[in-house]
């Protein structure tokens, strides 16, 4: 297809499944760099964004949902 980058998310929940009231997980960070470094042995560059619909169930509990003055 000729194509030399690839566009992609980070899903949030994925990494940071209860938001910032818990851990890291780390099987999360080894899903994406195993497609970084998958895209990268390819020649093809990534190109990362964040899945910015994304909210960890944790903080929709705490804060009801992105309108939350504390969510902004």
């Amino acid at each position: 297809m000729g194509m030399n980058a690839y566009r992609f998310s980070i899903s949030w929940t994925r990494i940071l499944p209860r938001g910032r009231f818990g851990k890291i997980n780390r099987r999360g960070i080894s899903f994406y760099n195993k497609v970084i470094d998958r895209l990268l042995l390819r020649g093809i560059e990534p190109f990362v964004t964040i899945h910015h619909h994304d909210l960890p169930d944790e903080l929709d509990k705490r804060y009801g949902s992105w309108m939350s003055s504390q969510m902004q």
